[in-house]
């Protein structure tokens, strides 16, 4: 009897590079922007590690910073959330707000939604792992998401 094998079964064995997927999942500025976004990556040292089914882990001494993921003809950077100190400018905070995730509830074992509170604004039903989460991020968002690495590693990882 012949077992057929899906794509996240491969994957798991192969563990391919991120910058083999993207040009095979992706197209136009979207795909420009996320390559634009590895190399800023790499100029940093930061290999992604294959973490599961399309998606990547960015780590820091051993630390996970971010996780990426491609999904179908979209690709995203998500975050824990952190307590984040003051000397933020107000369109990074904004951008931070903007970009909570909503739970989907996509584990069993998730808590489901919580209530956060992201520089001194409350927000209900937010993915407990993953909160902060740019979906297709523009080379302006992607600015942002710079600037939260640098912090997640000068803050936690440091």
């Amino acid at each position: 009897m012949k077992t057929s094998v899906s794509v996240a079964q491969v994957q798991m064995k192969i563990k391919p590079k991120i910058e083999e997927m993207i040009p095979q999942l992706l197209d136009g500025e979207i795909k420009k922007t996320a390559e634009a976004f590895l190399a800023y990556l790499k100029g940093k040292k930061h290999a992604p590690q294959y973490g599961s089914f399309n998606s990547w882990k960015i780590s820091y001494k051993g630390k996970m910073l971010c996780y990426i993921k491609i999904v179908g003809d979209s690709w995203s950077v998500a975050f824990h959330l952190d307590s984040f100190a003051d000397g933020f400018s107000d369109r990074f905070k904004k951008a931070m707000q903007d970009n909570l995730a909503p739970c989907t509830a996509c584990l069993k074992a998730c808590r489901k939604g919580i209530e956060v509170k992201v520089f001194e604004k409350q927000f209900a039903n937010i993915c407990h792992y993953w909160s902060i989460r740019f979906v297709n991020p523009t080379a302006e968002t992607l600015e942002y998401v710079k600037e939260l690495i640098e912090y997640r590693k000068g803050l936690v990882y440091a």
